[in-house]
């Protein structure tokens, strides 16, 4: 119902905090949320004809590159329009810093590479370099499907969106080769 009328109300977009696949994970994170949930969440959604942006977090405490992968899956089986990877930024003051220093997880001190670009977290099982290539795996991965990019192209509505779409496509490209591994 609230759906409905936010879209009748102009939204044509809705992001959601998803931020990982993985049951165990979102419960190691107390996201308090099942995948069924965000599952429904997202299929009422889209049946109200609002598009999805799914927020997914990798690197998060227990993940492991097999469970970073199934989060990757999770993104591509969900029917979103658009997803963003982030890595797990353990902000100082938060839950995950305090846990992270006191197991000498974090292998920078820089506060430059404190931001959700930058995979600063090694874990036992799961490095900051591993991270890092998972997740431009998780955006090539995602918005190289001829599902994602058809869907893209048709709801372009005039010239100016396809220059602009062609613009961020070469942007996202020039990104994608040029992706650093480690800060």
């Amino acid at each position: 119902e609230l759906l409905s009328l936010m879209k009748q109300a102009g939204c044509w977009m809705i992001g959601y905090g998803i931020e990982s696949g993985v049951q165990e994970i979102l419960n190691n994170v107390r996201k308090n949320i099942t995948l069924e949930q965000t599952k429904e969440t997202i299929k009422i959604t889209k049946k109200a004809g609002i598009k999805v942006t799914g927020h997914f977090i990798l690197g998060l405490p227990g993940d492991t590159k097999d469970t970073i992968k199934e989060t990757i899956n999770f993104a591509k089986k969900l029917g979103i329009d658009y997803a963003q990877f982030y890595c797990s930024v353990p902000f100082p003051g938060s839950e995950l810093y305090v846990e992270a220093k006191s197991k000498g997880y974090i292998t920078n001190s820089e506060w430059k590479y404190f931001e959700q670009n930058y995979s600063i977290l090694n874990y036992p099982n799961l490095s900051p370099e591993q991270v890092m290539k998972l997740r431009k795996k998780a955006y090539t991965s995602f918005y190289f499907r001829p599902s994602i990019f058809f869907s893209n192209l048709i709801s372009l509505r005039n010239l100016g969106q396809l220059k602009n779409l062609t613009k961020v496509g070469i942007s996202f490209l020039d990104w994608a080769k040029r992706q650093s591994i480690k800060p």
